[in-house]
C-alpha cells in the first residue's frame, strides 16, 4: 500500500510539473513576442499564429485544462514549441554570432603574426621548414576567404530568417584552423644532445707515455743509452 502512495504521489508531481511548463510557456514566450526581444526574429503572420496560441492555452489551461494527464500537457507544449522556438534559435544565433566571429578574426590575427615572425626569422619559429610554412600561410587563406564570405552574408541576413550559418559551425571552423596551424607552429625544436661528461675525459695519449703504471715503474730496469743510428 505504502509503494502505491508513492507511485500515485510521483505520478501527480509529473502532471503538475507538466501543467506548470505548459504556463510557464505561455507567459515567457507571449511578453517576448509581443514586444520584448523576440518580435524582429519573425514575421508578422508567424507572430499572430503564436500569439494565437498562446492565448488559446491560457484560456485552455483554466478550463479543460485544468486537470489533465501528463501527456496531454506534454503535447500542448510541444505544439507551442513548435512554433516557438524557431524564433527563439534566430535570436539566440544573432545574439551570439558576433562573438564567434570576432574569436575566428583573433584566431586569424594570431596565426598571421606567427607567420610574420617567421619571415623576419625570430628565433621562436626559424626552426620551422619553409615548406610546413607554406602549408599554413595556404590554410590560413583559405579560412580568410571563407570568414570574409560568410561575414558578408550573415550581414545582408534578415532577422525573421532562419540563419544560414550556426555558432557551432562558426566555432567548429575556428578549431579546425587552429589544430591544423599551430599544430605545424608549436613543432618543438630539434634536440641537440650535448655530450655526456664521459666523452669529454679522452685518455692523452701523451700522459699515458710520461706516466707509466706502477707496475711498469717497478719491472722496468734501468738501461744504458744508445746512441741514435743515422739512416743513409
Amino acid at each position: 500500500m505504502l509503494l502505491g502512495m508513492i507511485s500515485q504521489d510521483k505520478k501527480e508531481k509529473e502532471r503538475s510539473d507538466a501543467k506548470n511548463a505548459v504556463e510557464e510557456y505561455v507567459y515567457d514566450m507571449r511578453g517576448k513576442i509581443d514586444s520584448g526581444e523576440y518580435v524582429k526574429y519573425t514575421d508578422d503572420k508567424h507572430k499572430q499564429k503564436l500569439l494565437h496560441d498562446l492565448r488559446s492555452t491560457e484560456g485552455w489551461l483554466y478550463e479543460e485544462g485544468v486537470n489533465q494527464e501528463k501527456n496531454v500537457y506534454v503535447e500542448r507544449l510541444k505544439a507551442l514549441k513548435n512554433l516557438g522556438d524557431p524564433i527563439k534559435h534566430r535570436y539566440q544565433e544573432a545574439k551570439n554570432r558576433g562573438y564567434y566571429f570576432q574569436e575566428f578574426g583573433k584566431s586569424l590575427q594570431r596565426i598571421d603574426e606567427a607567420l610574420q615572425q617567421w619571415k623576419a626569422r625570430n628565433e621562436k619559429y626559424s626552426h620551422i621548414e619553409q615548406s610546413d610554412i607554406e602549408k599554413v600561410h595556404k590554410h590560413l587563406k583559405e579560412k580568410e576567404q571563407w570568414y570574409d564570405q560568410w561575414m558578408n552574408r550573415t550581414r545582408s541576413q534578415k532577422l525573421h530568417d532562419d540563419p544560414q550559418i550556426l555558432c557551432s559551425q562558426i566555432k567548429q571552423e575556428r578549431e579546425a584552423l587552429d589544430n591544423f596551424c599551430w599544430s605545424i607552429l608549436n613543432k618543438p625544436k630539434p634536440r641537440v644532445d650535448l655530450p655526456k661528461d664521459d666523452d669529454k675525459k679522452t685518455d692523452n695519449p701523451k700522459d699515458k707515455k710520461s706516466s707509466p703504471s706502477k707496475n711498469q715503474s717497478q719491472h722496468q730496469q734501468p738501461h744504458k743509452s744508445q746512441p741514435s743510428m743515422e739512416v743513409d
